[in-house]
């Protein structure tokens, strides 16, 4: 979010009246964090279960933008982004997991369903070796309120743990 609100001043989204020194300012205010958050990461890259990257805003926002105009700003281009981006290249699967009734939540839900359909049908390398040879690309959607998951949740959640399993054990295979 810190990248996003930050991402939103400077293509004047929510600036639009915002002077040179202003954004020139800011892009500074980035350059600090991304050391400062760079920093941070490699600490926990020492534990050798985390791998620092670095947040790049740019692709997130394009590879959502096929599907969501940036103009609609708000956590939904985010959390398409995220899951689309980087599924199969950087994770096994994807999970989203939203507060029960959230509008942006539904609207990234249904948006990255027609998003990995799209992947799917187009795709190319790694991606395109999972989904002939191992099949679906692994992704669930939650909503919550806070109280336990009920039986029908956690069977999909277990399902969704086997198709991850499945294309780990695949992946590892190619190696």
């Amino acid at each position: 979010w810190i990248y996003y609100t930050d991402y939103l001043f400077l293509k004047r989204y929510t600036s639009p009246d915002s002077k040179y020194y202003q954004r020139l300012l800011k892009k500074i205010e980035v350059w600090v964090k991304r050391l400062i958050e760079m920093k941070i990461k490699k600490i926990f890259e020492r534990t050798g279960i985390y791998e620092a990257r670095p947040v790049d805003i740019e692709e997130l926002i394009k590879s959502a933008g096929k599907f969501l105009h940036p103009n609609l700003t708000g956590e939904a281009i985010l959390t398409i982004g995220t899951a689309l981006h980087e599924v199969i290249s950087e994770y096994d699967g994807v999970v989203l997991i939203g507060p029960f009734g959230c509008m942006p939540s539904r609207i990234a839900e249904a948006i990255t369903k027609r998003g990995i359909e799209t992947i799917r049908k187009g795709a190319k390398g790694k991606v395109k070796k999972v989904v002939e040879d191992v099949g679906d690309i692994p992704i669930t959607f939650l909503e919550s309120d806070g109280n336990p998951f009920t039986p029908i949740m956690e069977t999909r959640i277990e399902a969704f743990m086997v198709q991850v399993k499945r294309v780990r054990r695949y992946l590892n295979s190619l190696n």
